[in-house]
């Protein structure tokens, strides 16, 4: 396996494995425009085939947007967005072991979730104990073991969703939703609250269209 297959590797695995450490002696870039949003240029990203749109900024300045290849540990579709100047430094540094903390998306099929376009009250109900009995089953990806607080019920373009906090290699901030028998985490990985990745990560969430 070559070095850039590597480097790859450990991207996808940082973004996804939530390990418990110390990271010490490595701080990110920030770069942000006057109103407190990172500079560049708006992206969406639409995936007609996960029914999912949304936006992110590219550029110097802003995100690098990284799709591995699908079903890497069970995830159907993922996207990673990078602070740029953070990730061209990992990506030709030999000395930077881990991955920068990053804003992901990651689609995963949900069996046996049936239809809910016209679920009543008492449907989503239980949509939400079923989305939380999911995260239990997968908490080698979700962390839900690893919350700080019960999860919130929020929403996401309409849509009922979880969110939660964990620790980790990185503070993270955790949605989960379900559509069209998918499941949707949407997270944000940050060291501070001033960090790129934590500013953007409320815009982002609130581009989702679910289509």
């Amino acid at each position: 396996m070559n070095t850039k297959l590597n480097k790859q590797t450990l991207i996808i695995i940082g973004a996804i494995l939530l390990i418990v450490t110390v990271v010490v002696g490595y701080q990110l870039y920030k770069s942000y425009s006057p109103d407190g949003t990172p500079a560049g240029v708006a992206k969406t990203i639409t995936d007609d085939a996960y029914g999912v749109s949304f936006t992110v900024s590219e550029g110097e300045d802003a995100f690098t947007v990284v799709e591995p290849p699908a079903n890497q540990a069970g995830i159907q579709k993922s996207y990673i967005m990078l602070p740029t100047k953070a990730y061209n430094e990992y990506k030709n540094s030999e000395s930077i072991s881990e991955a920068p903390a990053s804003m992901n998306v990651f689609i995963l099929t949900l069996e046996e979730e049936g239809n809910t376009e016209n679920a009543t009250t008492a449907e989503r109900a239980d949509r939400v104990t079923r989305l939380k009995d999911w995260a239990m089953r997968f908490d080698g990806l979700t962390q839900y073991s690893k919350k700080k607080a019960e999860p919130e019920e929020v929403e996401i373009d309409g849509l009922k969703a979880l969110k939660y906090q964990a620790d980790g290699l990185y503070q993270q901030t955790i949605y989960i939703a379900t559509y069209k028998n998918n499941v949707y985490m949407f997270v944000s990985q940050y060291n501070e609250e001033s960090d790129i990745t934590k500013t953007a990560f409320d815009a982002l969430l609130a581009s989702v269209s679910f289509n």
